[in-house]
C-alpha cells in the first residue's frame, strides 16, 4: 500500500512505454535471446524512472533491491548464454534470485520510504 502502488505504477507505466516504443520488433527471428534483452532493457528503463521520482537506489531496503537483482540477472544470462533458452530452468533461477534478494532486504538498514522513519528498533524481521 501507500507509496508502493505510486512506485510501481511509475515503473510499469515506464516499463510499457519501453515495449511500445522498442523498434526491434524485427529481430525477433534473428536473435534467440530476443525477449530476455527486451525484458532487461525495459526493467531498466523502469528503474530510472523509479531512480527520478522515488530516489530509491540498491541497497536502499526497497523494491528497488528485488528489480535490480531480476536486472541483473537478465545481463548475466545474456552475457553468458549464446542461444538455447531452457525456459524452465530460467523462469526458476529468475525466481530463486528475485526471492534471495527480497529476503535480503530483511537485514539492511532503510534508507527510503517509511521505514527509513521508524525507529530501527521497532522494526521486525
Amino acid at each position: 500500500g501507500g507509496t508502493l502502488c505510486i512506485i510501481l505504477s511509475l515503473f510499469l507505466s515506464s516499463f510499457i512505454k519501453f515495449f511500445e516504443n522498442s523498434n526491434n520488433k524485427n529481430n525477433l527471428n534473428d536473435d534467440p535471446l530476443f525477449w530476455i534483452k527486451i525484458w532487461k532493457n525495459a526493467i531498466e528503463n523502469g528503474l530510472q524512472t523509479i531512480e527520478e521520482y522515488g530516489h530509491a537506489k540498491p541497497n536502499s531496503r526497497s523494491i528497488v533491491d528485488p528489480l535490480y537483482s531480476i536486472k541483473n540477472y537478465l545481463t548475466e544470462y545474456i552475457n553468458n548464454e549464446s542461444s538455447h533458452v531452457i525456459t524452465k530452468d530460467f523462469l526458476k533461477k529468475l525466481v530463486d534470485t528475485t526471492f534471495v534478494s527480497m529476503e535480503s532486504t530483511a537485514k539492511m538498514k532503510p534508507k527510503v520510504g517509511r521505514a527509513s522513519y521508524v525507529d530501527p528498533n521497532q522494526i521486525t524481521t
